[in-house]
């Protein structure tokens, strides 16, 4: 049977997707032909709906990726998802949280969940699930840090960082050891239909805040998405040029 949400799969891979994901499959291609590239991706849902590199995945080879999701009916969905190209990632089923430990995790019930945009939403803090139609449940799951991650994780590095934790994005990026991790490309979600001004103008100021101070000096942001990179500071193309992929 076709369900709703596979028609919305359909219409955003080909019709919806944002601006910034247009960008950052581009900034993905161009780094893939100078060398391989791995995506650190944290909120990976089912790996297909409004997901920004499954496309990405399925045609560049030389495209890895560790993909995290906590919610275990999508993390199930997502290892599904990933066989096609199963030897490029691999994926954990926790939580990214300050300390190692177990959390309490906020999300719609995956058996109620009628309508895709609520679909996959989860967060350690209940008020930035609160706008689903459907109730609420708490589950706890296994919390892990970005250095115990580090350890786990097969490549030393990740290129392209990526986040949608439903308000939970700038929290995580002032934990993420991008100089660590050698990360050039950041893509995370930062509005929530809950914000105010305020809040915006406050997460946008963080969010910039920390690229920067990491020597990012490339931001782009759609209404919803924010993204920046790392360009050469000679650079004057009028394509994105990205630190260490460059062709000779």
């Amino acid at each position: 049977m076709f369900r709703p949400t596979d028609f919305a799969k359909l219409f955003y891979r080909f019709f919806a997707k944002p601006r910034t994901e247009y960008i950052l499959a581009e900034i993905i291609a161009s780094m893939s032909r100078v060398k391989p590239v791995h995506v650190l991706q944290v909120g990976a849902n089912d790996g297909v709906l409004f997901d920004p590199i499954h496309t990405t995945l399925l045609h560049r080879r030389n495209v890895t990726a560790t993909r995290i999701e906590p919610i275990r009916e999508y993390f199930d969905e997502l290892q599904k998802n990933c066989s096609p190209y199963a030897s490029q990632v691999e994926l954990f089923n926790v939580c990214i949280t300050e300390a190692d430990g177990v959390v309490n995790l906020y999300f719609p019930d995956p058996n109620l969940v009628r309508h895709c945009g609520d679909k996959g939403h989860g967060s350690i803090n209940p008020e930035f699930v609160g706008r689903s139609r459907e109730g609420l449940i708490s589950r706890p799951v296994v919390g892990k840090s970005f250095q115990s991650l580090m350890q786990e994780m097969r490549s030393p590095r990740a290129d392209v960082y990526i986040s949608d934790c439903e308000g939970y994005d700038i929290d995580l990026l002032e934990k993420l050891p991008i100089k660590e991790l050698d990360i050039k490309v950041i893509f995370i979600e930062v509005v929530q239909q809950s914000m105010t001004t305020a809040n915006l103008s406050d997460a946008l100021k963080r969010a910039t805040d920390v690229v920067i101070a990491n020597g990012f000096n490339r931001v782009v942001w759609d209404g919803s998405d924010f993204l920046s990179w790392r360009a050469p500071r000679e650079s004057s193309s009028q394509y994105p040029e990205i630190e260490g992929f460059i062709r000779d």
